[in-house]
């Protein structure tokens, strides 16, 4: 069974439906947001509860737990010599370090709990020191993507798919800080230039080789000013159409997940 959470339902029938699909219809698996419900874990999409049955490794709830924690995922990718965020609590930001955001969760979707601060008076204004409260530089960038990878059980880790953020109007393109979610952008389904970015690409399969889990989506920016590509976060859970569940059916079926 597919183990979902109740806004991710819609990709998980596309997903049970994939599979049936790709195998022939030899093969069904059924999904649900309800973890009592489940007898046989065969893949966990981003939902955390707890199971009665055995974990499945597809994702296991050590590994989305980590993943969906900015914090782990930051420190896990500064330790390792590349550009992502850090969240500090334990001092407050010098002038120079402006442009800031406030996070107020690192487990939030959709942009919440962000506030743009373009100086000290700002920040002072939303900061309450609370132990959940970090804050972080604005790293500015040309361009983001969400990559959507796979982990094989032997091999490299796969980028299946590459989906470039859009923004819904010129309004919000046209803004000098730009914290890119769904929404005020979308991901576009057409981009799939591959062969654009290797420097992007190549660095995004060392990182997915450091971080557990069987399959997540990165979202990464490429920016002009270091020349370099940017770690924002990963995502279990994400959003997929017909052809994206496809991509994701083949790679279970051949994993014998099911």
């Amino acid at each position: 069974m597919i183990l979902t959470s109740k806004i991710s339902m819609k990709t998980a029938r596309h997903l049970s439906y994939a599979i049936w699909e790709a195998s022939g219809g030899r093969k069904r698996i059924l999904y649900t947001a309800r973890a009592h419900k489940v007898s046989r874990l065969h893949i966990r999409y981003g939902n955390i509860d707890p199971v009665s049955c055995s974990e499945t490794e597809f994702n296991s709830l050590e590994a989305i737990n980590f993943l969906r924690n900015k914090l782990n995922f930051s420190k896990c990718l500064l330790k390792n010599g590349y550009v992502a965020p850090e969240f500090i609590q334990e001092r407050l930001p010098n002038a120079e370090e402006f442009p800031i955001l406030i996070r107020k969760t690192l487990t939030g979707f959709r942009g919440q709990g962000i506030i743009v601060c373009k100086d000290m008076e700002i920040f002072q204004r939303y900061w309450r020191n609370y132990t959940e409260y970090f804050w972080c530089k604005y790293l500015n960038n040309s361009s983001e993507f969400r990559l959507h990878i796979v982990k094989p059980s032997t091999g490299d880790p796969q980028i299946i798919r590459v989906m470039r953020k859009v923004a819904r109007n010129q309004e919000v393109e046209n803004q000098n800080i730009k914290v890119r979610h769904l929404n005020n952008y979308y991901y576009s389904r057409r981009f799939e230039a591959f062969s654009r970015y290797p420097k992007m690409l190549g660095k995004a399969v060392e990182v997915a080789k450091l971080l557990p889990g069987k399959f997540f989506t990165l979202d990464v920016a490429w920016s002009r000013d270091i020349s370099d590509v940017i770690f924002f976060e990963t995502n279990t859970a994400s959003g997929l159409d017909t052809k994206g569940a496809a991509q994701y059916a083949k790679f279970f079926i051949k994993e014998g997940v099911i």
